[in-house]
């Protein structure tokens, strides 16, 4: 009889980038990249690259959401901009 894999063994690494649930009626996470990883799939230059700007553009636009629904966030910038 072959071996099967259970479940714990099938598992894939997964990236997950989510923003705060600043203001969010019902208090869940936006998820804005989650993606499962393989090493093999690093290994290839291409695919490395690619997978970089995806999670780097989800941080991005992670951060500008952050800043776009928090009260302290606009604060902040309001105080620097009034600064300059």
């Amino acid at each position: 009889m072959p071996h099967v894999p259970r479940d714990e063994e099938r598992a894939v690494p997964r990236v997950t980038v989510t923003v705060d649930a600043v203001g969010d009626q019902d208090g869940n996470a936006r998820v804005l990249l989650d993606e499962q990883v393989r090493g093999a799939d690093l290994e290839d230059e291409q695919c490395s690259v690619q997978f970089l700007e995806r999670l780097a553009w989800a941080i991005e636009d992670g951060e500008m959401l952050e800043r776009a629904v928090s009260p302290a966030a606009m604060a902040a910038e309001r105080w620097a901009s009034a600064r300059r």
